[in-house]
Parts: C-alpha cells; structure tokens; sequence
C-alpha cells in the first residue's frame, strides 16, 4: 500500500499486473481494478485517482471477508510508511 502514489515504482505495477490473477473469482474486484487502471492511464484528476483506489482496496477486502468498518477513508489513504517515522525515536 505504501507504493501506491507511486505509479511507476517497481513494486506498485509488480502488484497491480497480479490483482486480475488474484482476484480472477471476482467480478466487483477485477471491474474495480479495470476502472482505476483506466484511470490512471488517462492521468485523470488525483482526487479521482485516490477516490478508485479506494474502491478497489474496498473491492478486495469484501472479496476477502475483511470487515474493515471501524477504519475511515483516509486510513487506506494515507498509511504509515518509513518516510513518516525517519528520524523519530522510541520513547
């Protein structure tokens, strides 16, 4: 997920190419996946971006049987990754 603002990062298309592979069972998933990828490659609006980003991840997590209620939008949106935390010490 950390790589996800990184459209062109190693990591972010290795994962995307697997989800149609992955998630093949699942029609919400892989039409989720299609839009955002369309998306993406129309470099469409980012706030557009973010918003079918979201519904992928929440296609995946109902496929999965994830309850995923108590967490808000801006949790998926906005992880924890090393870069938030470089330089802060444990107390």
């Amino acid at each position: 997920m950390a790589y996800r603002f990184d459209f062109h990062s190693v990591k972010f298309v290795e994962a995307m190419n697997q989800l149609p592979v992955i998630y093949h069972e699942s029609k919400e998933v892989l039409v989720a996946y299609k839009v955002y990828r369309e998306h993406i490659l129309s470099n469409g609006d980012i706030k557009i971006g973010h918003q079918r980003l979201l519904e992928l991840f929440k296609a995946m997590y109902k496929h999965l049987k994830i309850n995923i209620e108590p967490l808000n939008d801006e949790v998926f949106l906005y992880p924890f990754f090393a870069d938030s935390v470089k330089g802060k010490t444990e107390s």
